[in-house]
């Protein structure tokens, strides 16, 4: 179980990582990872789902002011905290959480983690680059930025999640 303030402390953590380094990282055009999405994916499992879209796009629209993406990653990320039951639901078998438990390695299992963090960096990245295009125009381009991101992205959250969640065993 994360404290409430550990989870904040990371959220500060993850959000000035992610608006001040990795968005002025450009080691390539088609690529540019994002990291923050893990607030959203680390959240308990009894979460209302009403709070967990508006936490969705209240840390969507942070992103999106320090970025100057004009509401794409509050839209990519409030779709995120839509199907994050829905995901949580793939990757995890088990009938009912306990109050208060949220996704982890030790939880789901690595591969079932791994799962879990690729399909919702998918999701997100899938709508946050179709919108950024809105176009069909070029597809293939878009679809290699949305499975090289998502792929990136993905071993960055769980880089981060190993390093910086330390677990109580």
């Amino acid at each position: 179980m994360i404290s409430i303030h550990r989870y904040l402390i990371h959220t500060i953590i993850i959000i000035l990582l992610q608006v001040l380094i990795i968005n002025n990282i450009q080691v390539n055009p088609l690529i540019n990872p994002y990291i923050y999405i893990l607030i959203i994916l680390v959240l308990p499992f009894k979460i209302n789902k009403t709070s967990l879209i508006f936490i969705g796009f209240l840390f969507g629209l942070i992103v999106d002011i320090f970025s100057d993406t004009y509401g794409l990653h509050a839209a990519a990320t409030t779709l995120l905290a839509y199907v994050r039951p829905n995901l949580i639901n793939l990757a995890y078998t088990k009938d009912s959480f306990e109050d208060g438990s949220y996704p982890s390695i030790r939880l789901m299992g690595f591969l079932m983690f791994i799962l879990y963090i690729f399909l919702g960096t998918f999701v997100h990245h899938f709508s946050f680059f179709l919108l950024e295009v809105f176009s069909f125009n070029s597809f293939h381009i878009t679809i290699t930025k949305i499975l090289l991101n998502s792929v990136l992205s993905s071993i960055c959250i769980i880089l981060y999640y190993l390093i910086g969640f330390k677990h109580k065993r």
